[in-house]
């Protein structure tokens, strides 16, 4: 192994063969090449890679064109469900509400995917405003959308184990609770992550590298939390149901 400034970086067998090496160009960035040396170490050629920035470059901006449509989707389609449980008025029970919410959060998500993931895709280095921004609109739709999720499954859980008392335990100040919950943990963690964040003019708009420590830490935590508890919830949901067939049976 051997490397230099404007050399390649070069890793060969003990038969003088590379397996692989990287050159570093005039700006400082890194490219694939191959080649092979002499059985002395010394360079004899090289062949720059196939895959270069601008098909990078090329590949993310036709995931941005193809997830605008997707997005439009999820905004329309959750629009509906908004509009479907706050105008109809059998609709108004606490689980509906509870999806409602969840729809909220989702349709949020949508419209950061329409307009302002595609240019942090399109964009090398896009403006602090506009990344930040971004990562503050990701983390609040995420976070309060795993949080709407958990209060549905204690929604259920509620229902399944306390079917008799569940309008008592289940009342509009509690699904207020819930929701208000839901979302001040997310608008909490959001803030954080633009208050510390590690954000550098010249990094890449990526969420671990420009989100701060604690808020991936927090986003991680709630996400190991509502896993366990979604598959907690969903297996006592299967006892019982199980448990209700075998007194049906008999």
């Amino acid at each position: 192994m051997r490397s230099g400034r404007g050399m390649p970086l070069v890793i060969q067998s003990w038969r003088g063969e590379i397996h692989f090496c990287i050159m570093a160009t005039a700006n400082g960035s890194l490219c694939n090449i191959s080649g092979s040396v002499s059985e002395n170490g010394s360079w004899i050629g090289c062949m720059e890679s196939d895959i270069e920035q601008g098909t990078v470059k090329a590949i993310q901006a036709w995931i941005a064109y193809l997830l605008i449509p997707l997005n439009l989707i999820s905004i329309f389609a959750n629009l509906l469900v908004i509009l479907a449980v706050t105008r109809t008025s059998h609709l108004q029970e606490p689980a509906h509400k509870l999806i409602a919410n969840l729809a909220v959060a989702d349709f949020i998500m949508g419209v950061r995917g329409v307009f302002i993931a595609p240019i942090t895709f399109l964009i090398e280095f896009p403006p602090k405003i506009i990344c930040l921004g971004h990562c503050v609109v990701v983390t609040l739709s995420a976070l309060a959308s795993t949080n709407s999720l958990i209060a549905i499954n204690i929604d259920r859980y509620i229902a399944i184990s306390r079917p008799l008392h569940y309008y008592q335990i289940v009342t509009p100040r509690v699904i207020l609770l819930m929701v208000v919950l839901a979302w001040s943990f997310a608008v909490f963690v959001s803030v954080l992550s633009l208050i510390v964040n590690r954000w550098q003019p010249d990094q890449p708009c990526i969420y671990d590298i420009v989100s701060s420590r604690i808020s991936v830490f927090l986003i991680s935590v709630l996400i190991m939390t509502c896993g366990t508890a979604l598959v907690s919830i969903y297996a006592y949901i299967m006892m019982i149901t199980k448990h209700h067939q075998r007194q049906i049976h008999q």
